[in-house]
């Protein structure tokens, strides 16, 4: 469902089941899968993936070509950079950032306010703690 005063952009696709709220944006060629959240004030960027039941918060932002993967959560404020990849049930915070070219493991969280640098990877059901960067 994309909610009046949602943006969808040319060639995005929202899935169905999918939620684009008011005020949150699709740019072009992204892609919001089935049962997905994208919350208000939030952007998904050109070409970018939300999976299956991925939840994009409040004024976050996911970045051109960045994969969100299914059952993520990508917190309120929080941004995942261009190419970035959030792993299956992995949890990032309110005001974290993922830069870009980074991955966050399956199922690992990274807490708020934390930094992944870019090209670092955050292994597999890891934690990264609160205002923490990962190199």
């Amino acid at each position: 469902t994309v909610m009046p005063g949602a943006i969808v952009g040319e060639g995005a696709t929202v899935e169905e089941g999918a939620t684009v709220e008011e005020g949150a944006t699709v740019r072009p060629r992204a892609f919001v899968g089935p049962r997905a959240t994208v919350r208000p004030g939030a952007v998904v960027g050109e070409g970018a993936i939300v999976g299956p039941r991925a939840f994009v918060g409040p004024h976050a932002f996911v970045g051109p070509r960045a994969t969100v993967r299914p059952g993520a959560v990508v917190g309120e404020g929080a941004v995942v950079r261009t190419g970035a990849v959030v792993g299956p049930r992995a949890f990032v915070g309110p005001r974290a950032t993922v830069r870009t070219g980074a991955v966050v493991g399956e199922g690992a969280i990274v807490g708020p306010r934390a930094t992944v640098m870019p090209g670092a990877i955050v292994g597999e059901g890891a934690t990264v703690e609160e205002g923490a960067e990962v190199k």
